[in-house]
């Protein structure tokens, strides 16, 4: 975990300035004694390493490592032994100054450091599959055709109303008879089907049929 990096960064501190305290966090505002801060301040993905049952999520931990002393000349002497330390170590990325912009947001003033780049992954193993011990049997729907008509009162026909399945997302219009169909609708399911036509709406269900029996009819009384 990304407490392990920080203990390892506080132990390379410690014995890189041996004279001084190492803390973990951003510098200090006052100078009350020599001390060396390691502050995380940014976290960078990289590129994952995916593999069919692991997966390896690579970052980057970037710190700020500054050195406070009452002499100035103490505190850049500890900067310079930490810096060569860092250069020194295999994993460590020594990188630019921190901008400026993160002195500001610190509430800190501007002083020697430098950026400290440091590798960490979370790898997760995930569990295999189970073995498939039969065969592939595929079942194949059975689909069918939905007719109905549309009536106002005195069961006159509604010419252009609109009838919808909205779990299936088909649209249609009613002819000047009133009648409508829906092709290639699955067998053995109940429909919910709305009509809408002047400001009215209704809807009913067609009830599924079996696979093999016949097309569904349904109707449609708008009350109008």
């Amino acid at each position: 975990m990304l407490d392990e990096v920080d203990r390892r960064l506080l132990a390379w501190a410690g014995a890189a300035v041996p004279d001084a305290q190492a803390l973990l966090g951003p510098p200090p505002d006052a100078v009350t004694q020599d001390s060396v801060s390691v502050h995380l301040f940014a976290i960078v993905p990289r590129a994952a390493n995916r593999q069919p049952r692991q997966c390896r999520w690579p970052f980057e931990l970037r710190y700020l490592v500054t050195a406070d002393a009452v002499s100035p000349a103490d505190a850049h002497r500890m900067v310079g032994a930490l810096l060569i330390s860092a250069l020194e170590t295999p994993d460590f990325d020594v990188q630019a100054s921190p901008p400026l912009g993160l002195w500001r947001a610190l509430g800190a003033k501007p002083r020697a450091a430098f950026t400290l780049g440091v590798p960490w992954q979370h790898q997760a193993t995930f569990p295999a599959a189970p073995a498939v011990r039969e065969g592939l049997h595929i079942e194949h729907g059975s689909i069918g055709a939905l007719h109905g008509v549309v009536l106002g009162p005195e069961d006159i026909p509604v010419m252009s109303a609109r009838v919808e399945i909205g779990s299936l997302g088909r649209v249609t219009v009613s002819d000047r008879f009133g009648k409508f169909s829906f092709a290639g609708v699955p067998r053995g399911m109940d429909l919910r089907v709305r009509a809408q036509a002047r400001g009215a709406s209704l809807e009913c269900v067609a009830a599924g049929s079996g696979s093999g029996g016949d097309d569904r009819g349904v109707v449609i009384r708008l009350p109008l």
